[in-house]
């Protein structure tokens, strides 16, 4: 029902709107492809506009419905190479993430994750170097620089590492 309501009436849903219903059937793992088609065409005209958090979140839904939507993945990568310096810690995370987890990857968005990433890795939680962990295993991406600062950073949060984060991190080094 809110599947229907909603993509009757996409065209007025702000930008936040568009990204919050997206990340709602994401968490409720409801994928509802003819929604999630429509948010997309809805995103792409304004994906100039969109926050950090709107891409980041965004994108994390795609990875969680398992919905490779070409044009708005390129979109949302081509957006945040553009503006990457206002992603914080976890967007740059989760960014990475849901591109690894669909299997889209963007040399240019890789590198430009990887750069932010390394000049603030003080800053990133330990679930955030996890999953940036991972993705550069599953996208098979030796990045060493990123790589050594990920590791340095770990060992600097080690005492708030939860052992999942310990599990997953030491699985990602060993991948690659």
């Amino acid at each position: 029902v809110i599947a229907a309501g909603s993509m009757n009436r996409i065209s007025e849903f702000s930008i936040v709107g568009l990204a919050n219903v997206a990340w709602s059937f994401a968490r409720l793992l409801l994928p509802h492809w003819p929604l999630l088609n429509a948010i997309a065409a809805g995103a792409l005209p304004t994906i100039d506009e969109w926050t950090q958090q709107n891409m980041a979140n965004t994108a994390w839904s795609c990875a969680k419905l398992q919905f490779v939507h070409e044009p708005l993945l390129s979109a949302i990568s081509a957006q945040a190479i553009l503006r990457i310096s206002e992603f914080i810690s976890q967007g740059l995370a989760n960014t990475f993430w849901a591109f690894a987890k669909v299997a889209f990857a963007s040399e240019p968005l890789i590198e430009a994750i990887a750069a932010a990433a390394i000049s603030r890795i003080a800053d990133f939680a330990p679930q955030n170097l996890t999953n940036t962990s991972w993705a550069c295993a599953v996208l098979c991406v030796f990045h060493e620089p990123l790589l050594n600062s990920i590791a340095k950073g770990f060992v600097a949060k080690l005492a708030a590492a939860a052992p999942q984060d310990l599990a997953n991190t030491a699985w990602a080094f060993a991948k690659l």
